[in-house]
């Protein structure tokens, strides 16, 4: 074994007081050298460049309150007819008015379920079907139809420019004929906007579907009961159309909203679905709730897209695999997505909150909460695999059993971060952990606290990792005691690991501060309060089916001191730990 540091860590302590001259410094805060070093940060901060700052999420959007270092949307349950979406209490996706239709006009046809006789399409004798409606648009040039509150058995094709309005989506209703299940309800096939309606079906295609370039907005709609609610596919016109969706509410079927074109979203309610809303064209999503998705709440696949002040919750609990609540990958065949997710809060996930794999995500002052694992899956609360890049800052990671996050390949990033009781669970790894992987890009973490974690805060398994201002507090040991350690490195067999750690603290872990398995650690400005400071072993860490062996190596970089207590010099002890075992690698 070689000791680059020795058995003892020099405590040149870089940190100075700001304590008057003469002023008493308690033991807990006297180095080994006679300075005074600055109080430990209080609360959920951290000591980065000397200074104490704050970790978690610092300000809460409109419609969410502070909980726990993160934040929690104020989002009530709804009665049946009603919904909610962050800060707004229930009401209805539209105003149902005491008018017979929603507009008055001669540019307009009418249509009125309840009529009698030959309408022609005018206020007064309106038709009694929308598809006659839509066929005497061409005669008339007109491009409204007002619809009246009524039941409309029918499918239709929306082939030319029209504004299709019903009174409101809880009184007109269009429902899909029996028959043929691979139907579109509602075909668009030029520019519409569709105002509200319900749309219903027994299972079948499509509610609202989209041909060619067709531009479509959405306003006020309620689809429930098909395959998909809105699908508007892939095109091959030059013209690049839009989706517009403002109040909307998909339920019971498979997709929610899929769209390979820009998606501009607002307050859009889905539940009761396998995928709440796939993205390939990019845009802009905002108020967004998701809720009970057996697969993935939002599944984005390309284009360049924004997340914020949304809620997805209850994922995964209906699938035998691993959910997901916000998942970036990417198709063969279309470029990387990029994705930036604010002011959003996942939970109830049982899976992965937020992932990432061969597409980009960064992560703002978002909520990740109770995302764990299936019976057969791995679960955590942040993810990365792949190609992918994932960037988190000013997040609040809570109550993951099994890991905080986990990230095997890829590149990480982690600033003013909070990870809150993180591998607690029966079946648990770390905190953090990042492992090797096909691709292993960077890993940096800049004011970081793991507080209340079970096996290790913090792992490194055959990566490089630069950490800066990492706190780690209540380390418990694992149902058999074994482990309970603030920091683990360690190499994997042919893979070596490198962690570099500057001004880091470590309070109440049931074994070391930081154990070192065939690896390599740099360390400087530590302050650790453990029973073992620093374990060191030649095993490397323990993957299934065996292990293997590779040199430990410290390296002491100054200013480290140890001691729950009186501070000393850190001392460096080799007694034979069990290395850690590491979760597999790959996709959850």
């Amino acid at each position: 074994m070689r000791w680059l540091l020795g058995l003892l860590l020099a405590s040149a302590v870089s940190c100075s007081s700001k304590d008057e001259p003469g002023t008493p410094c308690a033991v807990e805060r006297l180095a080994p050298d006679g300075r005074c070093l600055p109080e430990s940060c209080a609360g959920d901060a951290v000591r980065l460049d000397g200074v104490c700052r704050p970790v978690g999420v610092d300000t809460c959007a409109a419609g969410f309150d502070r909980v726990e270092g993160g934040c929690s949307p104020r989002l009530p349950t709804c009665p049946a007819g009603s919904y909610a979406f962050p800060g707004e209490a229930c009401q209805p996706l539209d105003a149902c008015g005491a008018s017979r239709f929603a507009g008055s006009g001669a540019d307009a046809l009418y249509v009125d379920a309840s009529a009698t006789g030959g309408g022609d399409g005018t206020e007064a004798r309106p038709f009694a079907t929308i598809v006659e409606a839509l066929t005497a648009l061409k005669a008339t040039g007109k491009k409204k139809i007002y619809v009246a509150k009524g039941r409309y058995v029918e499918r239709m094709v929306l082939d030319r420019e029209v504004e299709l309005r019903g009174v409101c989506s809880g009184q007109t209703e269009v429902v899909a004929p029996a028959g043929d299940l691979a139907d579109t309800t509602i075909h668009v096939a030029s520019t519409a906007t569709i105002t509200g309606l319900t749309v219903t079906g027994a299972g079948h295609a499509v509610g609202i579907g989209t041909q060619g370039s067709a531009t479509l907005a959405v306003k006020g709609v309620i689809v429930r009961g098909h395959d998909t609610g809105i699908d508007v596919p892939r095109i091959a016109s030059p013209k690049v159309p839009t989706l517009t969706l403002d109040g909307l509410r998909v339920e019971d079927g498979r997709i929610g909203v899929s769209s390979y074109v820009a998606v501009d979203a607002r307050r859009v309610s889905i539940a009761h679905v396998d995928t709440g809303l796939i993205v390939l064209g990019g845009g802009g999503v905002e108020a967004l709730v998701v809720e009970d998705a057996a697969s993935e709440g939002v599944l984005v696949l390309s284009g360049t897209t924004s997340i914020a002040r949304s809620v997805v919750r209850d994922v995964g609990k209906r699938s035998a695999v691993a959910g997901y609540g916000v998942v970036v990958d990417k198709l063969p065949t279309l470029p990387a997505p990029f994705v930036k997710i604010s002011d959003t809060f996942v939970a109830d996930v049982t899976g992965v909150g937020i992932g990432a794999a061969n597409g980009a995500v960064e992560v703002d002052r978002c909520t990740v909460r109770d995302a764990g694992p299936s019976d057969s899956n791995l679960g955590a609360g942040l993810a990365l695999y792949g190609d992918g890049r994932l960037s988190a800052r000013r997040t609040a990671v809570l109550h993951a059993p099994m890991m905080g996050v986990y990230a095997t390949g890829g590149e990480l990033s982690l600033e003013d971060v909070l990870f809150r009781d993180v591998a607690t669970g029966k079946v648990a790894f770390a905190g953090i952990v990042a492992r090797a992987g096909s691709n292993s890009g960077a890993v940096a973490l800049r004011g970081v606290l793991v507080d209340d974690a079970r096996l290790v805060g913090l792992l490194v398994a055959g990566r490089t990792a630069r950490v800066a201002g990492l706190r780690v507090r209540h380390v418990s040991a694992g149902p058999e005691a074994t482990y309970g350690d603030a920091v683990s490195v360690g190499a994997l067999p042919d893979v070596p690991a490198l962690l570099e750690l500057s001004e880091l603290e470590v309070t109440d872990t049931a074994r070391a501060g930081v154990s070192v398995f065939g690896g390599e650690l740099r360390l400087r400005e530590a302050r650790i309060c453990a029973g073992f400071p620093f374990e060191a072993s030649d095993d490397a860490l323990s993957l299934e089916g065996g292990s293997a062996k590779s040199t430990a190596t410290l390296k002491d970089d100054g200013g480290n001191t140890c001691g729950c207590g009186a501070l000393a010099a850190c001392v460096a002890a080799r007694s034979r730990l069990a290395p850690l075992f590491v979760p597999p690698p790959g996709k959850p």
